[in-house]
């Protein structure tokens, strides 16, 4: 699975404020938990290679396939219509939206976005694109690190 967006980082504080939010979780699951299955063997968790890949990704330069990535887990963020009129403004608004990456280079595999969503994200609004994409459904943010460490 891949999200829409990916977030490197975020602080525990962000994650206790955006989760209060009705409509905005947390994944329980780890996704390329060390060890599990990958279809080509398995995922090396975190290891120099794969902060290596994930570097490599992250600045927009190819990658094979989302194999060899580290471990990470999802923000999801529920669809327009489910989130209050505060949990919109928060979406749009929140310090770490400034912080999404949407790299470039193939093999990520990131979620398609909206035309319109994609317009906004041209445009250098983050929030804005972040917020327009829900219109069309859940929205998944990877995270790698929480509170400055790796995800496990």
């Amino acid at each position: 699975m891949s999200g829409h967006f990916i977030l490197k980082s975020l602080t525990d504080s962000d994650l206790r404020v955006s989760t209060n939010f009705p409509g905005i979780h947390w994944g329980d699951d780890l996704s390329h938990e060390a060890g599990g299955a990958n279809g080509d063997g398995v995922f090396p968790g975190w290891t120099d290679a794969s902060v290596a890949e994930l570097s490599k990704a992250l600045s927009g330069q190819d990658i094979a396939n989302r194999n060899n990535l580290p471990p990470h887990r999802y923000l999801m963020i529920n669809a327009h219509a489910g989130l209050s009129d505060k949990a919109q403004t928060y979406v749009k608004w929140a310090n770490w939206a400034d912080n999404l990456l949407r790299p470039t280079g193939q093999g990520l595999g990131l979620k398609t976005l909206t035309k319109a969503a994609a317009l906004i994200w041209g445009q250098e609004d983050k929030g804005g694109a972040l917020l327009e994409q829900c219109k069309a459904g859940t929205v998944h943010v990877e995270v790698y690190y929480r509170g400055g460490y790796r995800m496990v």
